[in-house]
């Protein structure tokens, strides 16, 4: 790990963590990856102490906490409002978090307007960043994987989005020591809208979601892509979807 770069370490670390939630032993990962059984278990550790913030370097040259924007006062309040509620409940414009969402939410509760770079530098220490693959590979799986899916789109006007579930761990946890899932989905131009759920996504949690993005995109069909998984098969959400048959469709793939 010392002689990787600060990215090529992040890099490592996501990978080991992927492994182990997938099911891998310390061992086995251990010889994925090229690391040691200690050096994966001790990855592992940090995840679940800290999350994926946890899982970057620290900034060098500055003390951890010094110089930020935001007090901490001002920082656990705006991450436990983007956790416990929709933005449309906060009275925002909006079904599901983004950027400018949360940007929003804090030039109406605090005042304060951030730049770019370091509101985004925020949501990644507060684990409210999906890791995506690169564009051009997804869009070369999913070729593969879906052919004719594009110009079927592009025929009825439909809105093609990545979804991915992250959690529960994946949530950084340090202030209030509680467990959440985000839903989240990403568009053609990597523009991405996330919901915080409690613990595990649920049928019904999912149905919420998918109703927000129909929402969102206003009337355009909504072609959602997602990963298989056990609980994509509840009898709930598989009636719910044959109801909104015209507004979305739910299509498994196997991302890069």
């Amino acid at each position: 790990m010392r002689l990787l770069s600060r990215p090529e370490r992040l890099e490592k670390r996501l990978q080991v963590v992927g492994l182990r939630q997938a099911g891998g032993s310390y061992l086995a990962i251990a010889g994925q990856t090229g690391l040691s059984r200690t050096g994966v278990f001790d990855i592992c550790k940090r995840h679940a102490r800290l999350g994926v913030a946890g899982m970057r370097d620290p900034p060098a040259g500055r003390v951890m906490g010094k110089g930020r924007s935001l007090t901490p006062i001002q920082e656990t309040l705006v991450r436990q409002l983007v956790a416990e509620h929709p933005p449309d409940q906060l009275g925002l414009p909006a079904m599901l978090w983004s950027h400018q969402s949360v940007a929003l939410l804090l030039t109406q509760r605090l005042h304060l307007t951030l730049p770019i770079r370091t509101l985004d530098a925020y949501l990644a220490r507060w684990g409210y960043v999906t890791r995506w693959p690169g564009l051009a590979s997804i869009q070369r799986r999913l070729a593969l994987q879906r052919p004719g899916l594009a110009a079927r789109a592009r025929n009825e006007d439909a809105a093609v989005l990545w979804g991915h579930v992250q959690g529960p761990s994946g949530v950084d946890e340090r202030e209030n020591h509680a467990s959440f899932s985000m839903l989240s989905i990403r568009n053609a131009k990597g523009e991405v809208r996330w919901l915080i759920v409690a613990e595990r996504p649920t049928a019904a949690a999912m149905i919420d979601f998918m109703h927000r993005l129909i929402r969102t995109f206003k009337g355009r069909k909504v072609m959602l892509l997602m990963r298989p998984s056990d609980w994509l098969d509840d009898p709930s959400l598989n009636k719910w979807l044959a109801e909104q048959i015209d507004s979305i469709e739910l299509l498994m793939w196997l991302p890069p």
